[in-house]
């Protein structure tokens, strides 16, 4: 027994157990604070995790609509009310634009915030250029993202963005060319997603059954507070422009 208590004492004083004693010290302390923020991150953060994604809500357009909704109509003579068989349609006149520069289209739109995916069910039939409708993601006149189904010099998907006034497309139905989603479809739907600074569109063809199919996307920097709906573009030769929105979804991501 005195032999052992002199090996134990021995041990004790060595440097090198002195020095384990002392990490296992220290590991003790790392995994009692890693025990406790852990189930205390949510908390630290506020939102943990979350994209702060809020206030966002979905309308079928079966009834009346949501009152949430706000009706943007600058120039007065626009029409927006249910058809009568279970959509909402919206009629803009020509002159109804949406560039940096003139924003006269009618809209249709609601306040969200953070992270999210929109889509919508359209039924349109643009035939002269310009003439457009689909979804939109409106931050105030220089600062958006429209997706629609338009004609500019032939029937086909627009994607387009304005950054600090500055306009873009990025997918266009005026040049038939590697940027061009040609069709002559008068029914599809439409999706949008926002991810922080990145914006992806997609669409797809309700009369061939095929599914989503990849539009483009974009680095956008919007505000975390922003709005989204859908439109109808005209400026063509036409008095006035017609769509129909089966229903409106809108969910977080």
């Amino acid at each position: 027994m005195a032999a052992t208590s002199r090996l134990r004492r021995g041990l004790a004083q060595h440097p090198v157990w002195n020095t384990v004693g002392a990490l296992a010290a220290v590991a003790a302390i790392l995994l009692g604070v890693f025990m406790w923020f852990v189930p205390n991150y949510q908390s630290i953060t506020g939102t943990g995790p979350s994209s702060g994604c809020q206030s966002g809500f979905s309308d079928e357009f079966d009834g009346d609509r949501d009152g949430r909704w706000i009706w943007v109509d600058y120039q007065g003579t626009a029409t927006l009310g249910p058809s009568g068989h279970g959509t909402l349609r919206m009629t803009a006149p020509n002159g109804s634009d949406l560039l940096p520069k003139s924003t006269t289209a009618p809209r249709l739109l609601q306040s969200v915030a953070g992270d999210f995916t929109v889509e919508t069910h359209v039924y349109a039939a643009p035939s002269a250029g310009y003439q457009g409708a689909g979804l939109l993601l409106w931050q105030d006149g220089n600062d958006y993202v429209r997706l629609e189904l338009g004609y500019g010099g032939f029937r086909g998907i627009e994607l387009s963005t304005a950054t600090d006034g500055a306009y873009a497309h990025l997918v266009d139905a005026w040049t038939n060319g590697s940027k061009s989603i040609p069709t002559w479809s008068d029914d599809v739907y439409l999706k949008l997603r926002r991810t922080g600074d990145h914006v992806t569109a997609w669409w797809r063809d309700s009369t061939t059954g095929a599914g989503w199919q990849y539009v483009g996307d974009k680095l956008i920097h919007l505000d975390p507070d922003v709005q989204v709906g859908v439109d109808v573009v005209t400026v063509s030769r036409e008095p006035s422009a017609t769509a129909e929105f089966d229903y409106f979804h809108f969910a977080c991501i």
